[in-house]
């Protein structure tokens, strides 16, 4: 099948105006006609109003462009019209109409003729199983020629979109007209809802829907009583060229929510609340159930749930709940299931929304907002979490398996956290749980809380943790990595008893009120690519801390190993910045072997082997503080007081964070508060492509040429989950390719890390082509560039 992804841009129905002949039977004032759009079913005009008048009739005839005399011809159903417009129903496709306009009681008329749209017909796909929250299992080559067989909940061990097609968002649309090629189509419902593409693997094409667009649901879908009917418009040129008739695409019963604490039983059944209420709280009963608000009507409840399911399948919840004693959305052992444009607010008593031993669940659209503990309670394995923003929590995001479920494989993706005062995200288990695009700001609490044991891994990758009032992360686990990350204006990057098999490959960590890195107990944990300015340094003690490997590193404070802390290893590149030193307990306090680095001198020690490097201060090398941003025009020189600051932060770069102007550690209430930027400046030659080295600038990325010896494929690293990747290039995420952990490992697509550090240039890195890949111990991988390295 070849699809073309068909932009959705409005149609631009008045821009079809069509202005025929106008003919007066008598004296009396002309009428000037103007069809403002022609359908394959209707038409919709209007007129020259005239006074005195009691109405309009409309009068047709189709098969020719000559009007009938008033009195002739087909009377227009509505007629008389009271104002001096009207819509014209029950047309016939392709068929040339001409319209006669007359006032009642008048000796004047107006024509206009018309010839309507070839239509579109509206054909589903999954016959039998194409109402809402009927599934079909995913067996096909795509979500248009699966063998229907319908999914009964016993899928498992995968994602929802991998298991389940929703047949309800799946439509087809024909027309014999359409023609071979789908070239300057574009194609849009009449609710705005779906995304279309255009399959031009048939002749004639085949227009398809692929799902709801992003932000739209159920509720828009909807009313009180029923499905709204739809109509799909094929526009070239914003003018409308093919059309639908508007109809009904489902069939599950559409009603209202029952008062008080009534169960929710009846399967395929969409339950829809109008207007804001109190209830008791509703328990789902039934597979196949689906629960939306309308418009910014809330459902609240008292001491329980507002809505609560065990052991179901198949739901839909949407909408808005809150002001209530108890957790607002409590599932367990739910699966194949979504949680859409939920928005839950003011939770006296435990959580927002909490689902717990449950699979394949997908959940977008979140916002949480003032909660007594836990914002997103969530462990389900196989699962996916995007577009979600918590804040005013205990804890923002919640995942464990300690007793609720494993949360194994579980996907989080565009996470937002704001004023948590215990941890933002809190996790305790998840084997494989991979994070993006996470933001992680404010409050009291720690950004990061992690005491899991995870094999594969756990992973984050584009992080930001800012101005957070207890520890950046605070790591108990086993097995972690974070790739691409800003960790700013808190305590520390704590590593405690236990903590092993971390890997950190192309951080920041700065500002901290105490050390940038701060090892204790831990074991056999690397960090790769990090730059560390502007804090205390790097601290190691106890002697169970042992094994850290630490690559192309950049620090200006002081390096501290102490009470028995040993075997630490420093390899490649190691920038000493103005102010970085090295400092060995002594006496009963004294490091075990192999060091690191020599007391003092900092020269390399035990087993390091790493090319020193000497520069001056790091933080010359960025953008840096006080910044101008458009999102805070009422910052003075990118300055601002922190009560003044009362949301998530939004800014222009993804490289900038919220800082105090004066000192490390968080912007606190009373403070005034400086944007940092982190990005690097086009003129820097001290962290800016120099990670071959550590002091010459780095060889060009040519598209085509050899990739630069920096990113050769035997740069490498293999941590102690015995994964062996690049140290100068990260993963490309959600590519189709590759693990996405972040690691740039054998046959992936990546890109290059030229730079020390998160930024690693701008662009169009696709557009820019790929190296020709020099393979080594890693191989096969294409390698991609930002084509513009520096501000």
């Amino acid at each position: 099948m070849v699809l073309s992804l068909l932009a959705t841009a409005g149609c631009q129905l008045g821009d079809n105006r069509i202005k025929g002949a106008i003919r007066s039977s008598g004296p009396g004032v002309t009428l000037d006609v103007q069809i403002s759009s022609a359908l394959n079913d209707e038409v919709q005009m209007s007129w020259t109003a005239q006074t005195n008048v009691s109405g309009y009739n409309v009068y047709y005839a189709s098969g020719s462009a000559t009007a009938p005399e008033c009195g002739q011809g087909t009377l227009a159903a509505g007629s008389p019209f009271s104002s001096n417009s009207a819509t014209i129903g029950g047309l016939s496709a392709k068929v040339e109409y001409a319209f006669a306009v007359c006032p009642v009681g008048m000796d004047v008329r107006g024509n206009q003729s018309v010839t309507t749209l070839p239509a579109l017909n509206n054909n589903i796909v999954y016959v039998g199983n194409s109402n809402w929250n009927d599934f079909v299992r995913n067996n096909g080559s795509d979500l248009y020629d699966a063998d229907n067989t319908p999914c009964d909940g016993t899928e498992s061990g995968d994602y929802l979109s991998a298991l389940c097609i929703h047949g309800a968002e799946i439509r087809k649309f024909t027309s014999s007209d359409l023609g071979s090629s789908c070239s300057g189509y574009t194609i849009e419902d009449s609710a705005n809802a779906f995304n279309w593409i255009c399959d031009e693997s048939t002749s004639p094409v085949t227009l398809y829907t692929s799902g709801l667009k992003e932000g739209k649901g159920l509720r828009d879908l909807v009313t009180a009583s029923g499905f709204r009917p739809l109509r799909v418009i094929v526009t070239q040129n914003q003018v409308p060229v093919f059309s639908s008739s508007l109809e009904t695409w489902w069939t599950n019963t559409v009603t209202a929510l029952p008062t008080g604490n009534a169960d929710l039983d009846q399967a395929s059944t969409v339950y829809v609340l109008e207007t804001s209420r109190a209830d008791t709280g509703h328990a789902i009963t039934a597979d196949k159930v689906a629960v939306v608000t309308l418009d910014q009507a809330q459902l609240s409840a008292g001491a329980t749930n507002i809505l609560s399911g065990n052991n179901r399948a198949f739901l839909w919840i949407e909408g808005d709940y809150g002001s209530s004693d108890d957790t607002a959305l409590n599932f367990d052992s739910i699966k194949l299931s979504n949680l859409r444009n939920v928005t839950v607010t003011n939770i006296t008593t435990n959580h927002g929304i909490q689902v717990t031993n449950s699979a394949s669940i997908f959940a977008k659209g979140i916002v949480v907002d003032t909660v007594a503990d836990r914002g997103l309670f969530f462990t389900p394995e196989y699962s996916v979490a995007e577009d979600i923003t918590i804040s005013n929590t205990a804890y923002g995001l919640y995942v464990s398996d300690f007793f609720w479920g494993t949360a194994d494989y579980s996907r989080f993706h565009n996470i937002k956290s704001y004023n948590a005062s215990l941890a933002h995200i809190s996790i305790s288990g998840g084997d494989g749980t991979q994070f993006s695009n996470v933001d992680l700001s404010y409050g009291a609490g720690s950004g990061i809380d992690i005491t899991s044991s995870s094999i594969p891994p756990i992973s984050f990758n584009d992080l930001k943790i800012q101005n957070v009032g207890n520890h950046c992360m605070y790591y108990l686990g086993a097995y972690m990595t974070i790739t691409n990350a800003i960790v700013a204006n808190c305590l520390d990057f704590y590593f405690g008893a236990g903590a092993f098999g971390f890997v950190g490959i192309n951080l920041v960590i700065a500002n901290t009120s105490v050390s940038n890195i701060r090892m204790h107990q831990g074991y056999q944990n690397s960090m790769v690519n990090v730059i560390l300015p502007n804090s205390g340094g790097i601290e190691l003690f106890h002697t169970n801390h042992n094994n850290t490997r630490l690559g192309q590193i950049a620090f200006d404070g002081q390096y501290y190993i102490f009470a028995g802390a040993r075997d630490v290893t420093f390899f490649d590149n190691l920038l000493l910045g103005s102010g970085a030193s090295c400092l060995w307990g002594t006496g009963g306090a004294a490091p075990g072997v192999n060091a690191g680095l020599a007391d003092a001198t900092c020269a390399n020690s035990g087993t390091s082997t790493a090319n020193h490097v000497s520069v001056g201060p790091l933080m010359d090398s960025f953008i840096g503080m006080n910044v101008d941003d458009s999102h805070y025009p009422q910052a003075t020189s990118g300055q601002l007081a922190r009560d003044n600051i009362t949301a998530a932060p939004e800014f222009d770069s993804w490289y900038r964070t919220w800082g105090d102007s004066v000192n490390s550690g968080p912007c606190t209430t009373g403070e005034t508060c400086a944007i940092f930027d982190w990005s690097l400046k086009a003129s820097d030659l001290v962290l800016r492509n120099t990670t071959n080295n550590g002091s010459s600038q780095n060889a060009a990325f040519v598209a085509g040429a050899p990739c630069p010896p920096a990113v050769d494929g035997n740069r490498t690293f293999t941590d102690p989950a015995t994964r062996t990747f690049l140290i100068n290039a990260t993963e490309i995420i959600d590519d189709s390719l590759g693990n996405d952990n972040g690691l740039c490992e054998t046959n992936e697509a990546c890109i290059y890390s030229p730079n020390y550090g998160v930024y690693q240039g701008h662009g169009d890195y696709l557009s820019n082509g790929t190296c020709t890949f020099q393979d080594g111990t890693v191989t096969g991988v294409q390698m991609y560039a930002y084509p513009i390295n520096g501000i």
